[in-house]
C-alpha cells in the first residue's frame, strides 16, 4: 500500500537568509525589493482537516496579543504577515505589500508577469497574494523538491491514496482560465485499482515493472448541460476530494493521462464517455 511522503520544500529560513521572489518563465523579480526575509513556512490544513485545528506558534519577538492574526474568522481566510509563507499542494500564500504592482500585470484578481505574460496566481483579497508553485523561483529554485510538474501531481495523488481509507476514491482537479478566472475547467479522475504492477519497455528495450494505479478520468469543458450535472453529482459525492492548481498544471495533467491511456488498447480505452488510464509511482 501507498505510503504518505511529505513533499519537500526547497526554501530553508533557517539562518536568516533573504529569498528573491522571480518569475519561473523570465527571472523577473517580483518582489519590492531584492531580497525578502521569511522566518516561517507553514503547510495549510488539508481539505479534510478543519481550520480550527490548524495553529502557528508566536515568536519570541511578537507581541501576545497581535492584531494581525494568520486566520480571519470572518473571511475564512489565512493572512500571512510580511515574514510568512503559507503553502498548499500547489500554491502559497505571501502577504501582498512584498510584491511590486509595477511588475505584475494585474487583470480583476489574475496576476501575470509583465515582462513574459506567465499566469503567476491572483489577488486573495487585499492583503494576500496567492501564487501557483510552479510559476515563481526563490533564489533560483523551485519551491518544491519534485523533478517536475507530474511529479508533483502524482506525489499528491499518491499521498492523498495513503491517508483515505475508503476503497472508491475520487478527486476532482479545478483550474481557473487563464484570461478568466471566473470560467473554471475539471477533471475528473475516479481510483479504479491501486495496487497495481505495470510492465512498461524502457528506451533499452529493458522490461521494467512500476507500481500504478488504474483510473477513469474525464476533462469537463462545461460547454454543454452534461458536463455541469455530472460536476454538480462528483461535488455532492463525500468520497470526493478537490485539489485547485494551476491551468498549466492541470494541461501536464491531462497531456500525461493520454500518454498513459495508449498503453491500453483502444477497443477498451473509453467507458461510459470516461477515458481509462495509468498513474505510474516510483
Amino acid at each position: 500500500s501507498s505510503k504518505f511522503q511529505r513533499i519537500q520544500v526547497n526554501v530553508d529560513v533557517t539562518g536568516g537568509r533573504g529569498f528573491s521572489v522571480t518569475c519561473s518563465n523570465c527571472d523577473s523579480l517580483l518582489t519590492t525589493d531584492q531580497e525578502v526575509s521569511l522566518r516561517r513556512i507553514l503547510e495549510l490544513p488539508s481539505s479534510n482537516l478543519d481550520v480550527s485545528e490548524w495553529f502557528c506558534h508566536r515568536h519570541a519577538d511578537e507581541k501576545l496579543f497581535d492584531d494581525s492574526n494568520c486566520f480571519d474568522e470572518a473571511t475564512q481566510q489565512f493572512q500571512p504577515k510580511l515574514g510568512d509563507s503559507f503553502y498548499g499542494p500547489f500554491c502559497l500564500l505571501m502577504n501582498a505589500q512584498l510584491f511590486d504592482k509595477a511588475r505584475l500585470r494585474v487583470k480583476r484578481k489574475l496576476i501575470h508577469c509583465k515582462r513574459c505574460l506567465q499566469l503567476l496566481g491572483e489577488f486573495n483579497g487585499q492583503r494576500i497574494v496567492k501564487l501557483w508553485c510552479e510559476s515563481v523561483k526563490f533564489n533560483d529554485r523551485a519551491f518544491f523538491d519534485v523533478a517536475s510538474q507530474i511529479s508533483l501531481i502524482k506525489r499528491v495523488i499518491k499521498n492523498h491514496l495513503a491517508c483515505e481509507s475508503l476503497m472508491l476514491v475520487k478527486l476532482i482537479f479545478e483550474a481557473s482560465m487563464p484570461a478568466n478566472e471566473d470560467k473554471k475547467v475539471h477533471v475528473i479522475v475516479q481510483v479504479m485499482d491501486r495496487n497495481l504492477q505495470l510492465l512498461k519497455l524502457e528506451e533499452d528495450s529493458e522490461l521494467v515493472e512500476r507500481r500504478s494505479i488504474k483510473v477513469m478520468y474525464l476533462k469537463l469543458r462545461h460547454d454543454n448541460d452534461d458536463d455541469t450535472r455530472t460536476l454538480k453529482y462528483w461535488q455532492k459525492d463525500i468520497n470526493v476530494a478537490t485539489f485547485e492548481l494551476s491551468f498549466k498544471m492541470l494541461h501536464a495533467l491531462c497531456e500525461y493521462l493520454a500518454a498513459q491511456s495508449l498503453l491500453i488498447p483502444e477497443v477498451y480505452r473509453s467507458n461510459n464517455s470516461f477515458q481509462l488510464s495509468y498513474i505510474e509511482f516510483l
